[in-house]
């Protein structure tokens, strides 16, 4: 689509341009990194995420299985588990959907993995 010069000024006046900003929090970033054997970039992302303290950076960098979130707690989660096994019972096809983010790809893969353990072919839609 073409814009006349008319439309290019009013969103130049109006559309606020997007910017980027990185958060300042202040931290001997260095330390950080030696103490937990990261880099100080490594140790400057997980202070701006809100990690401070020495048992929530190594927690946050070394925390266990102990340490996770009951998956159960997700909405419908128990209910995405029950139609799964009822699907895999009934030996159904089970079509797997998701986002290209990190994390939608990354648990597409996972369950694609998993249900592939139990013996279900899996193809790939194009």
């Amino acid at each position: 689509m073409t814009l006349t010069p008319e439309q290019k000024d009013i969103i130049d006046k109006y559309v606020k341009k997007p910017e980027w900003r990185v958060a300042g929090k202040r931290a001997d970033f260095n330390a950080i990194g030696e103490r937990f054997g990261v880099s100080p970039v490594v140790a400057r992302v997980i202070t701006n995420r809100g990690v401070t303290g020495e048992k929530a950076i190594a927690m946050y960098l070394d925390g266990g299985w102990d340490s996770m979130h009951d998956p159960a707690l997700m909405k419908d989660m128990v209910e995405a588990g029950e139609i799964i096994k009822e699907k895999l019972s009934d030996n159904r096809r089970i079509r797997i959907i998701s986002d290209y983010d990190v994390d939608g790809v990354t648990s597409n893969y996972i369950l694609l993995l998993g249900l592939g353990e139990h013996g279900r072919r899996c193809t790939e839609l194009r």
